[in-house]
């Protein structure tokens, strides 16, 4: 997957594969993700079966001291119930060391 940095004003965004970018870069502002939601669509090659766990154990690499991560995901359904896999998230992301302030389902 390519990276694209979009520079203007002191800002940069970079664009792409966050497995690829956040192990390259430290001391940001903020992480905006929306990584694959379970099995919910075919993200193609490389993407199914997403292994969320290494994306964030970089977080607390990568931000600044209180600094933001923003994780936008939803659970697949089975059987008529959620599979509980963004919540498995949040509390992977306090084991690392991050801290949890808003949870939004909608």
């Amino acid at each position: 997957m390519s990276r694209k940095e979009i520079i203007a004003e002191g800002v940069t965004i970079y664009l792409g594969d966050s497995r690829e970018i956040l192990p390259t870069i430290c001391g940001v502002d903020a992480v905006i993700t929306s990584p694959p939601y379970d099995g919910i669509r075919d993200y193609g090659a490389g993407f199914n079966g997403f292994d969320w766990r290494p994306v964030i154990r970089d977080f607390p690499k990568v931000l600044k001291p209180g600094a933001v991560a923003v994780w936008n995901v939803a659970d697949q359904v089975i059987d008529g119930s959620e599979s509980g896999t963004s919540f498995s998230q949040a509390l992977y992301a306090l084991e690392c060391g991050l801290r949890l302030h808003d949870t939004m389902i909608y």
